[in-house]
């Protein structure tokens, strides 16, 4: 998250300071806007599509598992849901070695989701930066009225 944190800060200033500086001063508002709403936007999509890949590998990774004894539809359905939703399933099983067993492949699937969620997400942002690099200029020139 430090890592995030930093390259957020690094990246923003510039970013807008790019997008600003290459406007005319009368269209600051619409620049400002357009900024603002792409930053939206892509932040939507960024959580929607890293949220899908997380939730996907999740899914799969429960539904492949080997579990000791044959779990009913309805509690594989619930761990299947969400860790969140295993971690309670797993209270409500009267059976220690079989809620031991269900929060740790909750808590490994979740962990391999979201290792392949930010695998997806780096590989975008180095395309990302790749694609950047290539159509930027080497400097910002302002804009001439």
């Amino acid at each position: 998250m430090c890592i995030i944190a930093v390259g957020l800060g690094v990246a923003m200033s510039p970013a807008t300071n790019s997008i600003m500086g290459s406007i005319p001063v009368a269209e600051a508002g619409v620049g400002s806007a357009m900024n603002d709403t792409t930053r939206q936007v892509g932040g939507a999509l960024g959580v929607a599509v890293l949220g899908t890949i997380l939730n996907s590998s999740y899914l799969s990774t429960i539904t492949a598992a080997k579990w000791p004894s044959p779990l009913p539809p309805p509690l594989l359905t619930v761990i299947g849901g969400s860790v969140q939703g295993a971690h309670i399933a797993a209270i409500t099983v009267n059976n220690l070695p079989l809620s031991q067993v269900i929060v740790s492949t909750a808590n490994n699937a979740f962990v391999s989701g979201m290792a392949h969620a930010l695998l997806v997400g780096a590989i975008i942002l180095v395309i990302a930066s790749i694609t950047t690099f290539i159509i930027l200029p080497a400097r910002v020139r302002p804009y001439k009225e």
